[in-house]
Parts: C-alpha cells; structure tokens; sequence
C-alpha cells in the first residue's frame, strides 16, 4: 500500500506510523519524510538543521528522490504524519525546504 493510500482524512491528513516506522518518531515538529517501497525509512526533522546545512539535506533528498524515493513534507504529532506534502525536490521542493529551515531557525 502506498504512502498516499494510507492517508486517513479527520480535521487534518494524517497518516499513522506502522510498527516499522515509529522508531523514526521523536516527538511534534514538521519534519521531511523519505519513502522508499511504501515505507517511511526516514524522518529529517526541520528543527534539527541550522541554515547552512540546508543545501546539503536537499542534495541528499534529490539524489535519493533521483534513486526511486519519495520525499514528504508534513506535521509529526502523536505518532502521526499530519497534513502530508509530495514534494518534487528538483523543482520548487528545494526552495521550500530551504524556506522552512530558514523560518524555524529564524523565529
């Protein structure tokens, strides 16, 4: 089952983690979640990068997104992928990232 077909609608999307998947979690923060074979495999918290890492995480996602992967943007809260985004990192998905990380290391 894909990542999109696990998408639950309430007040907000969410999708829950699955037993493999909620070791990935470590609490509320929007965060960019790696999706490779319907499973989440990784979870980059956008609190965790100072500006100047900001490139190089992108880098990272464009050659995995290169490699097959889907990268998500959302909301973790509750052992929850809240509000999920599918993100085209060789196209405004950068940008956005980039954005995010300059907002929550600005604010």
């Amino acid at each position: 089952m894909t990542l999109q077909n696990r998408i639950e609608k309430a007040a907000c999307s969410y999708v829950d983690f699955n037993e493999d998947e909620e070791d990935l979690y470590h609490g509320s923060g929007e965060a960019l979640a790696v999706v490779k074979k319907n499973k989440i495999v990784e979870l980059h918290y956008i609190h965790d990068f100072a500006d100047d890492q900001a490139k190089d995480l992108c880098q990272n996602l464009l050659d995995q997104q290169n490699n097959g992967a889907k990268i998500w943007l959302g909301m973790c809260s509750a052992y929850s992928f809240c509000q999920p985004e599918l993100l085209d990192i060789g196209s405004t998905g950068a940008a956005k990232v980039m954005r995010k990380i300059a907002e929550e290391n600005n604010f």
